[in-house]
């Protein structure tokens, strides 16, 4: 099932997160600082933005990855193996690069300061059950009897990585394509620190949506904000963990100064997440947040 389900105040986006959490182990959270936003990569967005052809969607992407290897042996000490696609894409994203990955984290406290941070609307936090992505593979079954579950993960994870290294065609599975979770084996400061990783769709032809529909077998118009089943928590209280795939947050922008207020607490914050000088300035915004925050907050 693929849903929505509004969310009006901070501490409802917390239970919110306690009931998918106990429904299943390990969710993917995106944090989107637009309700209105889909699950785009910076790549499909590029090419809509030229009006390029899809056809030409592969050789554009192989022109990227070996411009930038050529480049980046300059600036970088540890460069990873010329074949490991997985570490060149991230290290494109990283330095802000067209690529067909999509940034996901562990963490829902991480993806709802990206989504409430600098949202100006209601904001939004895509939520995919990672059990349910996965779990259709037979090899995850079995294993998953003989250890536990975060094991079993990291071995399907070394396994996509694996299978992105040696099938980056993918020709057998175009018709509908398909989601891989994958996490580069050198991973950069700041995608440790986030609990990151990225879900990385197989056939770069068609839109990301399209992929993640192929992956749960359904079609990709159910991912759409208007065919979204709207849900309550009181209906999520009810369903099993196995009948839920998608859920995205809708997060009231009446929120935003408590929530950034409560994760800053929590030690998440620009200068936490992107270690750097960088990073710390752009946390000084908080002073404009907790201004705010000390004006509007209801009184005791």
């Amino acid at each position: 099932m693929f849903c929505k389900i509004e969310v009006n105040t901070w501490n409802d986006a917390i239970l919110l997160n306690n009931l998918l959490t106990s429904k299943s182990p390990i969710w993917a959270f995106r944090g989107q600082s637009d309700s209105s936003w889909s699950l785009q990569t910076t790549f499909e967005r590029e090419g809509q933005k030229h009006k390029l052809d899809t056809y030409f969607y592969k050789t554009c992407e192989a022109n990227i990855i070996t411009d930038f290897k050529r480049q980046a042996l300059q600036h970088i000490q540890n460069a990873p193996d010329k074949e490991n696609i997985i570490d060149w894409l991230a290290y494109i994203q990283h330095y802000g690069g067209p690529t067909r990955l999509l940034d996901f984290t562990y963490s829902f406290f991480v993806a709802s300061f990206f989504s409430l941070n600098s949202a100006t609307c209601n904001s939004s936090i895509w939520s995919i059950n990672v059990n349910n992505l996965i779990s259709q593979n037979d090899q995850f079954k079995s294993l998953l009897f003989e250890q536990g579950y975060r094991d079993t993960l990291n071995k399907f994870v070394d396994t996509a990585n694996e299978n992105v290294l040696n099938n980056q065609d993918f020709s057998s599975i175009q018709k509908k394509g398909n989601i891989y979770l994958v996490e580069p084996y050198n991973q950069e400061q700041r995608l440790a620190i986030q609990q990151g990783f990225f879900l990385f769709p197989t056939e770069i032809e068609l839109p990301f949506a399209n992929n993640l529909c192929g992956a749960f077998n359904t079609d990709e118009t159910k991912l759409s904000h208007d065919n979204l089943e709207p849900k309550t928590f009181d209906d999520l209280i009810n369903l099993k963990g196995e009948n839920i795939s998608i859920v995205k947050i809708v997060l009231n922008s009446s929120m935003i100064y408590e929530a950034i207020n409560q994760l800053r607490s929590m030690n998440i914050s620009n200068a936490t997440l992107f270690p750097g000088l960088d990073g710390f300035a752009k946390s000084l915004n908080f002073h404009f947040q907790d201004m705010c925050w000390s004006i509007t907050r209801p009184k005791l």
